[in-house]
């Protein structure tokens, strides 16, 4: 735990910033400066983060006004509470959601998803770790925190109730109803069994995970109290920094965020598709993305589609052409025909947009290939790399101090003997 002012000055104003950015682009502003987006209330996302935000300006501020170095002790209850539903936000985004079908990949790399879904939620539960005194947390913390995603739910249900129940009113640039911004409150899809079964595992999973805090805290500062009693402040430092505990534990986390990073760069690469000629995009069933197999078959993964479906395709000079035929005579027959009237058939073909961590490409009318970044995608990249490399380094610094620590002395009588001679 770090009671050094000036570092949390340093912490909270960079949280601050981003925090303001992510609330920038919650708005919507970033896509269309002119229109603000109205539906912003209704995510968990935003109101964890507008909530976390607001207890970490109330630090900067704590912290900006004393006058020497201590722990940060700005509202622990509600720091808690935030803890656990950022965490939620944190953990059902990047594993239910960020992949569900129908949703678009390149809106996971946008600059407020990566800040609200990533950025904020690491940097806020650092902070708890960080600049908060253990031993602090109380029993009945994560009890109090069930309160905050249950009046979230019955926010929803309000919500609903005014509006009749109305799933016909989606979000703006979405197929998803207003009333029903998450599929785990649903009730048209889930029922109501459904709906109450997801609350029950989501309530049990936060009470469950507040407690493992709780017990957390406990051990971290049984732990401190049991070293500093038998070392001054320099040993216990020494002996935290040269153990084979903390060795393994950097180097596991180092190993762990390597897979991520090449998870991140080596996973499939994903399509969406648009047509030429008088089709949009917006109007066409193929909406969403896709996965093109070595031969000459795609498999749509995220559309509106209820399930995942496999196409033909036909690829000429730069342009691809869905194929309706089943028998493979009437599929030759269908790209003959393609061939033969090649330029009026380009008004039906469609191309590919590749999507992943760095960038996307376009396949133009003509065949060449458009390359646009996607928002915040190659710095989040390149930021990844580079704690990748820190956390490597830092687990190769630790192993030498360890080994350099933990290196048996030389017997006295054969330094006696060098002495001699």
């Amino acid at each position: 735990m770090i009671k050094n002012r000036t570092a949390q000055l340093i912490f909270y104003t960079i949280y601050c910033t981003l925090g303001l950015v992510a609330c920038i682009a919650s708005l919507g502003i970033f896509d269309n400066v002119n229109q603000i987006r109205w539906d912003f209330y209704v995510h968990f996302t935003n109101i964890s983060n507008y909530f976390c935000i607001a207890i970490m300006a109330i630090a900067l501020v704590q912290t900006a006004r004393k006058k020497t170095d201590s722990y940060v002790q700005a509202a622990p209850l509600f720091k808690f509470i935030g803890l656990l539903g950022i965490l939620l936000t944190f953990l059902v985004f990047n594993i239910m959601l960020a992949g569900a079908e129908g949703r678009d990949p390149q809106l996971n790399w946008r600059i407020g998803s990566l800040l609200a879904h990533v950025v904020l939620p690491i940097l806020y539960i650092a902070d708890w770790f960080l600049f908060y005194e253990r031993g602090k947390c109380k029993w009945y913390y994560p009890v109090a925190s069930i309160g905050f995603p249950l009046a979230y739910v019955i926010f929803l249900l309000i919500q609903a109730i005014i509006l009749g129940f109305d799933s016909s009113i989606l979000i703006p640039t979405t197929i998803t109803p207003l009333i029903y911004p998450y599929f785990f409150v649903n009730l048209d899809t889930q029922g109501v069994p459904g709906v109450l079964m997801w609350i029950a595992i989501l309530t049990v999973a936060f009470v469950a995970v507040g407690f493992a805090f709780f017990g957390i805290d406990k051990l971290i500062k049984k732990y401190s109290k049991a070293e500093s009693e038998s070392a001054g402040k320099g040993e216990l430092i020494k002996k935290i920094f040269t153990s084979a505990k903390t060795v393994i534990a950097v180097a596991a986390i180092a190993i762990l965020f390597l897979a991520f990073y090449v998870y991140m760069l080596a996973r499939p690469i994903s399509y969406g598709m648009e047509y030429y000629g008088e089709n949009t995009y917006e109007d066409s069933v193929f909406k969403g993305s896709y996965v093109f197999n070595s031969d000459d078959t795609m498999i749509i993964e995220n559309t509106n589609f209820d399930e995942p479906m496999e196409f033909r395709y036909y690829y000429k000079d730069g342009y691809y052409f869905n194929l309706i035929s089943q028998t493979e005579d009437e599929i030759a027959a269908e790209i003959a025909d393609i061939n033969n009237n090649f330029e009026e058939a380009v008004n039906t073909a469609f191309y590919a947009t590749k999507i992943n961590a760095f960038r996307s490409v376009s396949v133009g009318p003509d065949g060449t290939e458009s390359v646009s970044v996607c928002n915040g995608a190659v710095a989040f990249t390149i930021f990844c790399g580079f704690l990748e490399l820190a956390l490597i380094g830092f687990a190769v610094l630790l192993f030498v101090l360890y080994k350099k620590n933990n290196a048996p002395a030389a017997p006295e009588n054969e330094e006696a003997c060098k002495v001699e001679n």
